[in-house]
């Protein structure tokens, strides 16, 4: 993933990563014509209760973005329960699961309108 570019806060003069502003939906379908430009995921391991939504969708759509997406459509978000320490690697990528902890999945469908 590419490194974020960033600007000043207004409030506190620190920096946050700028975010690109895409369509980001759960229906698989849109009323308009679309070119489908791949899959994009996310995974993040986090304790039980957490659900990390916002940093979900803001990787997903960095992923659509790098990838020339102007949306990402059909998210879906799973969450699995993992009692005990472990390795996974879903989509090649090797995820540590440690003990009591709730591993959540983004997927979703990197798109470019048609004009």
């Amino acid at each position: 993933m590419a490194p974020h570019p960033t600007t000043p806060d207004s409030h506190d003069g620190s920096s946050q990563p700028e975010s690109s502003a895409i369509l980001m939906a759960t229906v698989d379908t849109l009323p308009e014509p679309y070119h489908v430009l791949g899959m994009v995921d996310a995974v993040l391991t986090g304790p039980p209760g957490m659900v990390p939504t916002s940093r979900l969708m803001d990787i997903l759509a960095n992923e659509a973005v790098a990838m020339g997406a102007d949306g990402v459509i059909g998210i879906r978000l799973t969450q699995v329960a993992v009692p005990v320490a472990s390795q996974a690697g879903p989509f090649g990528r090797v995820t540590d699961h440690y003990v009591n902890s709730v591993v959540t999945t983004a997927l979703g469908t990197a798109i470019r309108l048609r004009s």
